[in-house]
Protein backbone atom coordinates (compact mmCIF):
# COMPACT_ATOMS: atom_id res chain seq x y z
CA UNK A 1 0.00 0.00 0.00
CA UNK A 2 1.36 3.46 -0.84
CA UNK A 3 1.96 6.44 1.45
CA UNK A 4 -0.93 8.45 0.02
CA UNK A 5 -3.59 5.87 0.81
CA UNK A 6 -2.01 5.08 4.19
CA UNK A 7 -2.56 8.65 5.38
CA UNK A 8 -6.14 8.65 4.05
CA UNK A 9 -6.93 5.38 5.84
CA UNK A 10 -5.34 6.68 9.04
CA UNK A 11 -7.70 9.68 8.95
CA UNK A 12 -10.71 7.47 8.21
CA UNK A 13 -9.89 5.10 11.06
CA UNK A 14 -10.42 7.99 13.48
CA UNK A 15 -14.05 8.08 12.30
CA UNK A 16 -14.63 4.34 12.68
CA UNK A 17 -16.31 4.75 16.10
CA UNK A 18 -19.12 6.83 14.54
CA UNK A 19 -20.07 4.45 11.74
CA UNK A 20 -17.83 1.38 11.44
CA UNK A 21 -19.68 -0.14 8.48
CA UNK A 22 -19.56 3.02 6.38
CA UNK A 23 -15.94 3.66 7.36
CA UNK A 24 -14.92 0.16 6.30
CA UNK A 25 -16.76 0.56 2.99
CA UNK A 26 -14.94 3.84 2.28
CA UNK A 27 -11.57 2.32 3.19
CA UNK A 28 -12.24 -0.62 0.85
CA UNK A 29 -13.17 1.78 -1.95
CA UNK A 30 -9.97 3.79 -1.41
CA UNK A 31 -7.90 0.61 -1.60
CA UNK A 32 -9.51 -0.32 -4.90
CA UNK A 33 -9.17 3.16 -6.39
CA UNK A 34 -5.59 3.65 -5.25
CA UNK A 35 -4.25 0.15 -5.74
CA UNK A 36 -0.76 1.24 -6.52
CA UNK A 37 2.74 1.00 -5.25
CA UNK A 38 5.04 3.84 -4.36
CA UNK A 39 6.26 3.56 -7.97
CA UNK A 40 2.84 4.91 -9.02
CA UNK A 41 3.20 8.05 -6.91
CA UNK A 42 4.27 11.40 -8.31
CA UNK A 43 6.13 13.57 -5.81
CA UNK A 44 5.62 17.30 -6.25
CA UNK A 45 7.42 20.13 -4.47
CA UNK A 46 6.53 23.67 -3.52
CA UNK A 47 8.92 26.34 -2.31
CA UNK A 48 7.63 28.96 0.12
CA UNK A 49 9.48 31.79 1.81
CA UNK A 50 7.32 31.26 4.93
CA UNK A 51 6.11 28.15 6.72
CA UNK A 52 3.17 26.41 5.10
CA UNK A 53 -0.22 27.68 6.26
CA UNK A 54 -3.11 25.35 5.34
CA UNK A 55 -5.53 28.28 5.69
CA UNK A 56 -3.62 30.56 3.29
CA UNK A 57 -5.88 32.39 0.85
CA UNK A 58 -5.04 30.84 -2.53
CA UNK A 59 -6.84 33.64 -4.36
CA UNK A 60 -3.85 35.89 -3.63
CA UNK A 61 -1.56 33.74 -5.82
CA UNK A 62 -1.13 33.77 -9.59
CA UNK A 63 -2.61 30.25 -9.90
CA UNK A 64 -6.25 29.82 -10.97
CA UNK A 65 -8.71 30.06 -8.06
CA UNK A 66 -8.56 26.97 -5.81
CA UNK A 67 -5.25 25.75 -7.23
CA UNK A 68 -1.71 25.78 -5.92
CA UNK A 69 1.42 25.58 -8.06
CA UNK A 70 3.94 22.78 -7.61
CA UNK A 71 6.97 21.48 -9.50
CA UNK A 72 8.53 18.09 -10.10
CA UNK A 73 12.00 19.47 -9.30
CA UNK A 74 12.90 19.91 -5.60
CA UNK A 75 15.88 22.10 -6.60
CA UNK A 76 13.55 24.51 -8.38
CA UNK A 77 11.28 24.58 -5.32
CA UNK A 78 14.36 25.49 -3.28
CA UNK A 79 15.01 28.40 -5.64
CA UNK A 80 11.44 29.64 -5.14
CA UNK A 81 11.75 29.25 -1.37
CA UNK A 82 14.94 31.27 -1.19
CA UNK A 83 17.43 31.33 1.63
CA UNK A 84 15.66 30.57 4.91
CA UNK A 85 12.57 29.33 3.05
CA UNK A 86 10.81 25.99 3.09
CA UNK A 87 10.30 23.25 0.52
CA UNK A 88 7.18 21.14 0.90
CA UNK A 89 6.40 17.82 -0.73
CA UNK A 90 3.17 16.08 -1.59
CA UNK A 91 2.84 12.56 -3.03
CA UNK A 92 -0.06 12.23 -5.44
CA UNK A 93 -1.39 9.09 -7.16
CA UNK A 94 -0.21 8.90 -10.75
CA UNK A 95 -3.64 7.69 -11.91
CA UNK A 96 -5.09 11.09 -10.88
CA UNK A 97 -2.73 13.05 -13.16
CA UNK A 98 -4.86 14.48 -15.97
CA UNK A 99 -4.05 16.36 -19.17
CA UNK A 100 -6.59 19.13 -18.50
CA UNK A 101 -7.85 20.68 -15.33
CA UNK A 102 -11.52 20.15 -16.22
CA UNK A 103 -12.61 17.01 -18.09
CA UNK A 104 -15.47 16.66 -20.60
CA UNK A 105 -17.89 15.90 -17.71
CA UNK A 106 -16.98 19.16 -15.99
CA UNK A 107 -15.04 17.41 -13.21
CA UNK A 108 -11.85 19.02 -11.98
CA UNK A 109 -8.68 16.98 -11.93
CA UNK A 110 -6.80 16.52 -8.67
CA UNK A 111 -3.70 17.74 -10.50
CA UNK A 112 -2.36 18.25 -13.98
CA UNK A 113 0.80 19.24 -15.77
CA UNK A 114 0.26 22.86 -16.77
CA UNK A 115 2.51 22.31 -19.84
CA UNK A 116 4.38 25.39 -18.69
CA UNK A 117 8.08 25.29 -18.06
CA UNK A 118 9.01 26.93 -14.79
CA UNK A 119 12.45 28.19 -13.94
CA UNK A 120 14.49 30.45 -11.71
CA UNK A 121 18.25 31.06 -11.53
CA UNK A 122 18.93 28.55 -14.34
CA UNK A 123 17.05 25.76 -12.54
CA UNK A 124 13.96 24.48 -14.35
CA UNK A 125 11.15 22.00 -13.97
CA UNK A 126 7.56 21.34 -14.97
CA UNK A 127 4.73 23.27 -13.38
CA UNK A 128 1.77 21.35 -11.97
CA UNK A 129 -1.48 22.75 -10.68
CA UNK A 130 -3.07 20.95 -7.73
CA UNK A 131 -6.75 21.54 -7.01
CA UNK A 132 -6.95 22.04 -3.26
CA UNK A 133 -10.74 21.62 -3.11
CA UNK A 134 -10.74 18.18 -4.77
CA UNK A 135 -12.29 15.32 -2.79
CA UNK A 136 -8.98 13.44 -2.93
CA UNK A 137 -6.84 16.35 -1.77
CA UNK A 138 -5.79 16.02 1.86
CA UNK A 139 -3.90 18.93 3.38
CA UNK A 140 -2.24 16.54 5.85
CA UNK A 141 -0.34 14.99 2.92
CA UNK A 142 1.69 18.20 2.52
CA UNK A 143 4.93 17.54 4.39
CA UNK A 144 8.05 19.60 4.99
CA UNK A 145 10.73 18.29 2.64
CA UNK A 146 13.55 20.59 3.78
CA UNK A 147 14.39 24.05 5.01
CA UNK A 148 16.69 25.99 2.68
Amino acid sequence: MNKYIESEIEALNKLRCYDPILTEAIISAYKIIFESTDANIIPLYRGLNKQFDPKYDLSTTDAPNGYSTWTDNPDLASQYAGKGGYVYKIDLPENELKSEYIDSDGERALFFNNQKKAGLNNVSGNEYLVYNHHDLFNISNVKLYKQV
